[in-house]
This record gives C-alpha cells, structure tokens and sequence, in this order.
C-alpha cells in the first residue's frame, strides 16, 4: 500500500502561488505611492493684476535688426565707440522703436549703403508695451 504524503506550504512561502496576487497588487501599490510621492503636480492657484503689462521675448545667437532709412529710432547706453561706419554701444543698451524697446549687453550698429542700420547683438530682450 504506497501512501501519499502531501504537505501543504505556508502562505507565505515563495512556492505558494495563492499568496502571490496579493504581493503583485501590493508591489503595484508600493510603486504608485513611490511614484506619487516623487512626482510634482503645479497648483496655479493666483490671480494677477497690474495698471500695465510687458511681453519680453528672448533672442540669443546673431541677433540682427535692420531698420530702413526712412524709420527712426533712439540707442542709448554707458559707452560708445565709433569707426568708419560702425558704432558698438556697450552697457546697458536700450534701443527704441514704436513701442518696443531692446535690451541688450552689446549692440554693433552698422549703416549699410542704402542708409539701412543694421543692429548685431548674441543676447537681446524684446519689451513690448
């Protein structure tokens, strides 16, 4: 007469499978409170008001404004220096146009041949009123 002997595994063994939905729902849990926990979400809960707004536009790498002969505007800045037909304002430049004003570090300004100013800078801000 052969006897069979089984033994039951605890439910916690690693060879019981009837424990292990609960462990994947659990290490699903785990990782949805680790990715919950290191995950920001904006609140953008403000309100803004102002007598005047400002949209400023970032320019960087050869920026080029040509303004035409017959179009004036107004430089301003801590230093001038001029040759032949270009000038290189340096320091706080501000150039004026309309209702838009530039800001850079360094402007070079050339006047080309048909009167056209042509104005070079690696870095301006674009305010507009």
């Amino acid at each position: 007469m052969s006897q069979t002997h089984r033994r039951s595994l605890p439910t916690n063994h690693p060879h019981n499978i009837a424990w292990m939905p609960l462990m994947k729902n659990t290490l699903i849990a785990s990782t949805l409170t680790f990715t919950a926990l290191f995950t920001s979400f904006p609140a953008l809960a403000m309100e803004i008001t102002a007598d005047n707004t400002r949209a400023i536009q970032e320019y960087r790498g050869n920026v080029q404004f040509i303004f035409n002969a017959d179009e004036s505007f107004s430089i301003s800045s801590e230093n001038i220096s001029h040759t032949d037909n270009t000038s290189v304002y340096s320091g706080n430049v501000i150039v004026i146009f309309k209702e838009i004003s530039i800001e850079a570090d360094t402007i070079i300004l050339k006047t080309r041949k048909d009167g056209a100013s042509l104005l070079k800078s690696e870095h301006v801000s674009l305010i507009s009123e």
